[in-house]
């Protein structure tokens, strides 16, 4: 039995994945955000922790980043971060 690639993730950083596979669409920093301040019933989600586990979850290749108009950093989840959210969906509908 393979191991889930989310196992090794921390929650936030699960849910950054989460918030993206929702969205399924490239994205600001801003709108994950957005997205993450209303999972976790806050005002607003700090960049200093959002930042370092969006590097992760991008560093495992779970997201990836791209720059538009040369200066503007978005996000989309990967190939690999769906099936990985697919699979973890799975494991949490039972």
């Amino acid at each position: 039995m393979n191991k889930n690639p989310f196992s090794e993730l921390a929650s936030f950083q699960r849910d950054i994945i989460i918030v993206l596979g929702n969205m399924n669409k490239i994205v600001s920093a801003n709108e994950i955000s957005k997205n993450l301040a209303e999972m976790y019933d806050t005002d607003k989600i700090h960049s200093g922790r959002l930042y370092p586990n969006l590097n992760t979850v991008i560093s495992e290749g779970f997201v990836e980043r791209q720059l538009h108009d040369k200066r503007i950093e978005m996000y989309k989840i990967t190939p690999k971060g769906m099936k990985a959210l697919k699979q973890y969906n799975s494991l949490t509908d039972c």
